[in-house]
């Protein structure tokens, strides 16, 4: 599925970094949108005399330190030319300025600004073949899903908690 990149603005320091971006909703684009609606955190923030463009992901700082460096910081790099550092302080984050990602995400793959408390999962996402949607399931599982076990010597449950009711009827649907 084609993307419409129309209403994406770049700032010279993008242009300078040398960012790009998908054309087309792939299985590995639409893991990251998940991704981000688990973990992530998006905003504009205007200032008298700025605009500040701001991106999050954040993990637990012990829990999620290996999969930030082995998986989303390979894949940040192949979505969008982005050299990210994973930094660990109380968390574990990728955080980045940039107003053609959140202008992308925003724009292109339908996800709000945070907070997300009524986020959902995107349209573009919900419209796509079943590959795609669940590359996105697989990205919010991978950020917000626990597996629970309730008694000994019973199965584990996967449970999925979220303050957001319009995202669990959306990844129910899905």
């Amino acid at each position: 599925m084609k993307l419409d990149l129309s209403k994406v603005k770049y700032s010279n320091n993008d242009k300078r970094l040398g960012i790009t971006l998908p054309t087309e909703l792939t299985e590995d684009l639409a893991y990251f949108m998940g991704v981000h609606v688990g973990d992530g955190y998006m905003s504009i923030k205007v200032r008298p005399h700025a605009v500040d463009y701001h991106f999050l992901l954040g993990g637990h700082l012990v829990n999620d330190r290996e999969w930030y460096e082995s998986v989303i910081k390979p894949l940040m790099k192949k979505l969008f030319h982005i050299d990210v550092k994973v930094l660990c302080k109380k968390i574990v984050k990728v955080e980045f300025r940039s107003k053609a990602l959140i202008t992308f995400l925003h724009h292109s793959c339908g996800i709000i600004y945070s907070p997300k408390k009524n986020i959902e999962a995107p349209q573009i996402i919900m419209a796509a073949r079943k590959s795609i949607r669940a590359a996105f399931l697989r990205g919010v599982a991978d950020t917000d899903f626990s597996m629970v076990f309730r008694k000994k010597g019973t199965y584990p449950s996967i449970q999925h908690d979220t303050y957001s009711e319009t995202l669990h009827v959306s990844l129910k649907a899905i």
